[in-house]
């Protein structure tokens, strides 16, 4: 039976907070990941609730400084610390039966990681355990740079598809197995890239879902691989990581409706894949270099599908 992952509103009672936005990534068949933020203008009331032990690391990385929290695990306490905004990091084992208790406002965003899956990518990597630690409170930039990525996705939701959510939290959680545990001092495992089965396989569901409504694992598995040995075999095969390749996908689509459609610039974008116009304007003016208007017009084709004068 799956353990009740413990992220947004769940985590935020814990915290004796009204809710807390968050998203999750659900792994085919192992608890996935999470990322919640949790941010307060006040101190914490009191200590925060018991939460269920399971098999789970919770990774904090703050964005605001805090000057005084004080952790116990399994009842000890275990002595005051400072977080810094720059990336302060703390990571707690929920099997030790952890609780906080913060002294001032705070802002973090907590990442939910099981074991389970920080097993995986210590196997792909030659690992021989993936236990996490960090000094409390210290300070890890990468963690911040990454972690700051997920803002505006919790922010708008609906603007974040499946697949990118799904690789940026890959990443991080790829990061946090090197950095903090057993992952990366292990011997890299040398393996090359995807069988032309799966490359094929992997492509045609991209391809079918330009819009990112399919996740890592779900390829993944379509090719009988693990996230993490599918993330490293599609980049060896393509050059690329699946969420740019999927990128690159709805540009050269985007083009060929912007040359050889009279479709408006908002109807383009949803034909796309891409969430609205403006998501799409700024993809495309980043990896282009102008933005499709510009580009339209460079082209020598408007709107109408006239030869511009």
């Amino acid at each position: 039976m799956r353990e009740r992952a413990e992220y947004g509103d769940r985590m935020a009672a814990h915290f004796h907070l009204a809710g807390a936005p968050a998203i999750a990534v659900e792994a085919l068949r192992a608890p996935g990941f999470a990322v919640t933020r949790l941010q307060s203008n006040a101190p914490l009331p009191a200590r925060t609730s018991r939460i269920p032990p399971q098999k789970a690391y919770l990774v904090n990385v703050h964005l605001r400084e805090l000057a005084i929290a004080e952790l116990w695990l399994n009842g000890r306490a275990q002595g005051l610390s400072r977080h810094r905004a720059d990336g302060g990091v703390a990571i707690v084992d929920l099997e030790q039966d952890p609780t906080v208790y913060f002294g001032a406002a705070f802002d973090i965003l907590q990442f939910y990681v099981p074991h389970t899956n920080l097993a995986e990518f210590a196997g792909d990597t030659g690992a021989i355990g993936a236990a996490l630690s960090w000094p409390i409170g210290q300070c890890d930039p990468m963690a911040k740079y990454l972690a700051a990525g997920f803002l505006p996705a919790l922010e708008k939701p609906e603007l974040a598809d499946r697949l990118h959510v799904d690789s940026a939290m890959f990443a991080i959680n790829l990061y946090f197995a090197r950095a903090y545990g057993a992952a990366g001092t292990a011997r890299r495992l040398v393996r090359g890239g995807l069988a032309p089965w799966q490359l094929r396989r992997a492509t045609e569901l991209l391809a079918a879902h330009l819009g990112g409504d399919i996740s890592l694992a779900e390829l993944a598995s379509e090719c009988g691989l693990s996230r993490s040995h599918f993330a490293r075999a599609f980049k060896q095969s393509t050059g690329t990581a699946p969420h740019r390749w999927l990128i690159e996908r709805k540009i050269e689509r985007a083009k060929n409706l912007l040359t050889r459609s009279r479709l408006p610039m908002a109807e383009v974008a949803i034909a796309s894949g891409f969430a609205d116009q403006s998501h799409f304007t700024r993809v495309f003016a980043g990896l282009v270099g102008a933005s499709p208007g510009a580009w339209r017009r460079a082209e020598r084709i408007d709107i109408r599908g006239e030869i511009a004068p």
